[in-house]
């Protein structure tokens, strides 16, 4: 797929550019396109891994079936973390974020890393685990919202 297609106006937004498409399908399809480039590129340095912070929520279903269709992704080579899961709820429940996840796209690109919250553990605990480990990992690789960012983890 072309990520022009239907694409309706851009806009720019101090360093932003906003990007409007004439139906969600198609904007989520651009962003694959656009998110599957930004990953190749970071893929082609030798023993790069990629660490990508994924949204759990409708909004992104168009972008996750656009990014199972990207090829050339070494997904062995990605990974993945969701941040944001239901506190109380079992991850094997089919409202759970990470549930969604894992059926929507991490079980579909096999993700060489996928870190799932889970909303039954202590959440204390896991904030100073995330902590931990972000400190290890220094800066993440993301996209937030289809906008490409560098995420610190503080």
């Amino acid at each position: 797929m072309d990520d022009r297609e239907g694409l309706l106006a851009v806009k720019k937004a101090e360093r932003m550019s906003i990007q409007i498409y004439s139906s969600r399908s198609l904007m989520g399809a651009a962003a694959a396109v656009q998110v599957g480039e930004y990953m190749r590129r970071l893929l082609e340095e030798k023993d790069r891994r990629v660490r990508m912070v994924f949204a759990a929520a409708p909004s992104q279903s168009e972008l996750y079936e656009g990014l199972v269709r990207e090829q050339g992704i070494d997904w062995s080579r990605v990974e993945a973390f969701h941040m944001d899961e239901y506190i109380g709820l079992d991850s094997a429940a089919p409202q759970s974020f990470g549930t969604y996840l894992t059926a929507r796209l991490f079980s579909r690109v096999k993700p060489g890393r996928v870190e799932l919250l889970d909303g039954m553990a202590d959440v204390a605990a896991d904030i100073v685990s995330f902590r931990r480990e972000g400190a290890r990992l220094k800066l993440l690789d993301c996209w937030k919202n289809g906008v490409k960012s560098r995420c610190s983890v503080e």
